[in-house]
This record gives structure tokens, sequence and C-alpha cells, in this order.
């Protein structure tokens, strides 16, 4: 039960941090993140809540440094939201049972002077190339 809440307090604040759309936006919308990946690849991209307040582990949009663009699935979130006067709104670390992630990135991103800052490990799925 932890987990799951966890994973759904992280992805509300992603979503708050992002201003992420649904599923079945074509263009997602939103505060950029910045994803550094050990997979040799920079992405920027939105987050997605899915219009859900439950545990979906919904992917990032993201656009790579070369233009191509894909899907970062996470499998893994350690992240901390901050206000604007810099205090931890709060702090996660939640991982998705059975399943691991291939790459893992640095994450950052600000809206309205809120910082997102962590680790995600996930699957990268390209979408266009």
């Amino acid at each position: 039960m932890r987990s799951r809440t966890s994973v759904t307090v992280t992805a509300l604040a992603i979503a708050g941090i992002c201003a992420g759309t649904g599923v079945a936006d074509a263009a997602p919308k939103g505060a950029p993140i910045s994803f550094i990946c050990d997979n040799g690849t920079d992405y920027t991209g939105v987050g997605n809540s899915g219009n859900s307040q439950v545990l979906t582990w919904n992917p990032a949009f993201v656009t790579a440094d070369d233009g191509s663009t894909a899907l970062l699935v996470p499998t893994s979130i350690v992240a901390t939201v901050k206000d604007p006067d810099g205090n931890v709104v709060f702090s996660a670390n939640a991982t998705k049972r059975g399943v691991q992630g291939t790459v893992s990135c640095l994450a950052s991103g600000m809206n309205g002077g809120y910082t997102l800052s962590g680790t995600f490990v996930g699957n990268i799925v390209p979408t266009s190339h």
C-alpha cells in the first residue's frame, strides 16, 4: 500500500508541476521536464497524469535532442517537489513491481516557482525516428 500511495502522490505532483494532459490529447501541453538519460540521449517532455488520481504509471511524452519523439514509461520514480520558498512539499520513492527499466534519467522541471527533481528509471518507446 505504501508504494501505491507514494506513486499516486508522485503522479499528482508531477501532473501539477507539468500541467500534464490526458491520454486522448494528441499534443500534451505543460511545463517541460528535462530528462538527462544514461542512454546518451537527452530528452525534454511533459508529464501525463491521464486525468487520474490513482496508480497509473502513465508515460511522459518526450522529444530527444535529435528531434525524434518517444514515450518514457517509468518503472521507478524517486522525486522531490519544492515550493517557491524551497520547502520540500514531498519526496517519493516508488518502484513498479515485476517490470525493469532499461534507462535511468535525471529529471528536473519548474512551473510557477515549484520545482521537480528526481530520477526516473524506465523504458524508452520510440514514436518517431
